[in-house]
């Protein structure tokens, strides 16, 4: 669905509808808290007291289609328009009239932190800080609104690893201690996939993950009972924050940065050490198997684990042009130049530097603009008499080959030529 961007302002004609209807619309949360901030506003969060559910959706009906979505808190939004509203977090059989600043107190309680908790009036601009959200705001720290808000929703201990990262904040001392009492074990992988998600792409993810160190909480596949231990701390742990830090600046030239950082955070725990075949590929298995559990996205996954094949074959498949060349066919050359380097104060802890660097070099200097297409097709081999059977793409593998170690398209024909008359005779 297309939105437009969040403007309070061309919003203006709704609020007052709203306030005609019996409505107080508060913004709230995240979009309060950025401009306070003076950043980007992406979306506008707009919590409607002195509504009940009907009135409300009756009264958003006008402005467009409304949607509605949430069974815990229903989320309404104007099909077109960055902006959800919602009612006040107050139980619902609460049947006290209670004033408006009672009733803001009640829902600020039952929000994340204290700097969400934030709300403005969109007309008269005013302020209102029911749980000093505004002196956390201006010492940049991060608190709970309430001792209980992370237990009644443990996805937020993972919400304040990305918000601190895209923030610069810190995280309060009790509500880091809090975080380290919460199990998270339950709650749907695709939810803490979002979160993971805007920590990586966020300002500083290495605020996050020192916060996931001292909590006790690192984004890793626990390793099977059969495979212990699956990646040993002193092997690859103290290189991530180099890795993700070498891997920011590089992320506005790669059409895909989420797909390179997630790759920078889990290279180092394939390519820190130097393990044998065998169990290389089944560290590799079991990480691409832990990111396809997490994602739930199989075309992601299938460009991380050929983007990871790439990469541990790198070393040997950059001493010639075809072999470059097969790389880039393999996966994503621009981001796997990216990862490469990203990946420099991991060759620089195993003493690999200066090869590594060489390589490069040969990779950028060979890595074609565009892939060679295949000079032959299954139209020249069904001349030559070969079946248009399942053996077909084989064959256009083998020439394709072929092509790619210089040989020339007359040549690779004659090969052919030879090769079925031979069988032909054998017959």
């Amino acid at each position: 669905m297309k939105t437009k961007p969040a403007d309070a302002s061309t919003l203006m004609p709704l609020f007052r509808h709203l306030i005609a209807e019996g409505a107080t619309p508060l913004l709230v949360g995240g979009c309060v808290r950025d401009q306070l901030l003076h950043r980007q506003v992406k979306d506008l969060d707009v919590v409607i007291f002195g509504l009940n559910h009907a009135r409300l959706r009756e009264a958003l009906d006008p402005f467009g289609q409304v949607l509605f979505y949430g069974k815990s808190f229903p989320i309404y939004q104007i099909r077109g328009l960055a902006v959800e509203f919602s009612l006040p977090r107050i139980n619902s059989g609460d049947k006290t009239a209670m004033l408006l600043e009672e009733a803001v107190a009640i829902d600020a309680r039952g929000r994340d932190f204290t700097v969400n908790a934030l709300y403005r009036h969109p007309l008269t601009q005013q302020l209102m800080d029911p749980l000093s959200g505004l002196a956390d705001l201006q010492a940049r720290r991060l608190r709970m609104t309430t001792p209980s808000c992370l237990q009644e929703d443990p996805l937020r201990v993972y919400r304040a690893y990305q918000l601190i990262s895209r923030l610069g904040f810190t995280i309060e001392p009790e509500t880091m201690k809090a975080m380290k009492s919460i199990a998270t074990s339950h709650l749907p992988r695709e939810r803490i996939m979002e979160e993971l998600d805007k920590w990586l792409l966020a300002e500083d993810p290495l605020k996050g993950w020192e916060a996931m160190l001292a909590t006790h909480r690192l984004p890793v596949p626990r390793a099977p009972a059969s495979f212990e231990p699956l990646f040993p701390v002193t092997g690859w742990r103290h290189l991530i924050p180099a890795v993700l830090a070498a891997a920011l600046p590089l992320r506005h030239a790669i059409s895909d940065s989420r797909l390179l950082m997630w790759a920078a955070l889990m290279a180092p725990m394939l390519a820190a050490e130097c393990l044998p075949p065998a169990e290389a590929v089944k560290r590799r298995e079991i990480l691409v198997q832990w990111f396809q559990s997490l994602s739930r996205h199989h075309d992601r996954t299938n460009q991380l684990n050929r983007l990871f094949l790439a990469l541990s074959h790198f070393s040997h498949l950059s001493h010639r042009q075809p072999d470059v060349v097969r790389l880039c066919r393999l996966t994503d050359s621009s981001l796997l130049e990216a990862l490469l380097h990203a990946l420099q104060p991991l060759w620089h802890s195993k003493h690999h530097q200066r090869e590594m660097k060489a390589a490069l070099r040969r990779f950028q200097k060979w890595r074609p603009e565009v892939l060679p297409k295949p000079c032959l097709s299954g139209s020249d081999l069904k001349e030559l008499d070969y079946p248009a059977d399942s053996t077909m793409g084989t064959w256009l593998a083998v020439a394709y080959e072929m092509q790619l170690e210089g040989v020339e398209k007359e040549a690779i024909l004659q090969f052919f030529s030879c090769w079925k008359k031979s069988q032909n005779e054998l017959q």
